[in-house]
């Protein structure tokens, strides 16, 4: 927070209170003699009007907390959906480092760099505790490269008869790639080391690529090519379940995986990433990083976890619902302190009339009804408006939403529940107040 957000909340805050303080004051300073010392000072020159102005402003604060309320349960519902999605792979005791091999911007001296990952992910295998280990470009949840491609035999058509790209994402992965992920290759067969630059140009499809462009076909032995970075045909070898690279707010996408070596690109840098059998995957950081430095001393690592990627990629979710749930917190805070306040000055205010009741013989139980009566229709008034106002504005938070619906009926109904019962519970202390009234000290003040 800079001085300037700072600033503004602290002018913001000393306006409301001066604005909100007006109006009580105003009235304060036209309360007539006579009719102070008729009620005693304890009654409020406000009459009618400042006890309905007093129920609205409590009724406002009720169902803004609602709106808020529901806002942050629909949110947290939708983050624990996130947090369900099967995301097509298992993220757990990945390694995940983030390498570059200092080569000139040529194609030839890219080449040359994929030599450092063909040497090192051996040495990486065979570390103790590590089960698999690969490169790849387009870890899942950071789409590195997409675009059309090409089926060979002919373009596609769509049903005006204009032939159409498909789109897809591309991939570039060493072997071992979909081992290390946890991925399935459903048919087929893995690339391999003799996948090289020279060797004939060979490619892995996904289901969802299979579904768009194979429906009825088996798609290995096909050839496809894509505008990565050669014309070239490429023969599908295999293909692999679906996984959602997008991350776990999109369907899965067509994908084309290919082997890096060939499609060396210049100026870029791959992921090392390996599966290990620890509990905490970072303590195999140092030991990979002194194994790296001593075949090339300037390749920079930067280490994480698969599940810290994850947690990065929902970042934004998370901190929404966060936001949500605080402001929906102060919120509901404010309402009940707004109930509390009421009640305890009507209380205040009707105490010769409780003691007469309790004269004529009310039970404390009748006592009881009175006050959560009026609370209670405070905490309906404000519960119809908030919820109005909150299947109001479902096209709003509709687009932050995923797997639940704005008009999700548990969100719906536990917020009714939570907010009644605190309501009534803040009228506890009044009602207490109430219930102990004295008739004979009651009637003897009047």
């Amino acid at each position: 927070m800079d001085l300037a957000a700072l600033g503004f909340a602290v002018l913001v805050a000393l306006l409301a209170s001066t604005l909100f303080g007006l109006a009580p004051a105003l009235h304060a300073s036209r309360v007539q003699l006579v009719d102070g010392l008729r009620q005693g000072g304890k009654g409020s020159a406000l009459g009618a009007r400042g006890a309905w102005a007093r129920n609205m402003f409590v009724v406002a604060e009720i169902a803004l907390a609602v709106v808020l309320v529901v806002a942050a349960g629909l949110l947290s519902r939708s983050l624990a959906a996130i947090a369900a999605v099967d995301l097509g792979f298992s993220p757990d005791r990945v390694l995940v480092m983030q390498t570059t091999v200092p080569v000139r911007p040529t194609v030839e001296d890219a080449m040359r760099g994929t030599k450092f990952y063909r040497e090192f992910l051996p040495q990486v295998r065979a570390i103790p505790g590590v089960s698999a280990a690969a490169a790849v470009r387009g870890l899942p949840t950071q789409v590195v490269s997409n675009g059309g491609y090409w089926i060979e035999g002919g373009p596609t058509f769509d049903n005006l008869g204009i032939a159409r790209t498909p789109q897809a994402l591309f991939t570039l992965t060493s072997p071992e790639y979909f081992k290390t992920m946890g991925i399935a290759l459903k048919r087929g067969r893995d690339f391999t080391d003799a996948d090289v630059a020279g060797a004939t140009m060979v490619a892995i499809v996904n289901e969802a690529l299979v579904r768009q462009s194979f429906p009825n076909e088996d798609p290995i032995g096909r050839r496809i090519r894509c505008g990565l970075d050669s014309p070239e045909f490429m023969t599908i070898i295999g293909v692999a379940g679906d996984v959602r690279t997008s991350g776990p707010q999109r369907p899965a996408q067509a994908e084309i995986f290919m082997p890096y070596e060939q499609h060396p690109r210049p100026g870029s840098s791959l992921t090392l990433i390996a599966r290990t059998e620890m509990a905490d995957p970072l303590t195999l950081t140092e030991t990979i990083r002194r194994m790296a430095a001593e075949r090339n001393p300037d390749v920079p690592m930067q280490a994480s976890t698969m599940d810290q990627t994850l947690q990065k990629a929902n970042a934004t979710p998370r901190f929404q619902t966060f936001l949500l749930v605080v402001f929906a917190s102060v919120a509901l805070t404010l309402a009940l302190a707004g109930v509390y306040g009421v009640m305890a000055y009507t209380v205040s205010q009707r105490v010769p009339e409780l003691g007469v009741r309790v004269a004529l013989g009310a039970t404390p139980g009748h006592i009881r009804a009175l006050v959560f009566g009026q609370a209670a229709k405070l905490a309906g008034a404000g519960l119809v408006l908030g919820i109005a106002l909150a299947l109001a504005s479902g096209r709003v938070i509709r687009g932050f939403l995923f797997g639940v619906e704005p008009t999700d009926s548990t969100v719906l109904v536990s917020v009714v529940v939570v907010v009644a019962v605190a309501t009534l519970a803040a009228c506890y202390v009044p009602v207490r107040r109430a219930v102990r009234v004295d008739p004979m000290v009651a009637l003897r003040a009047e």
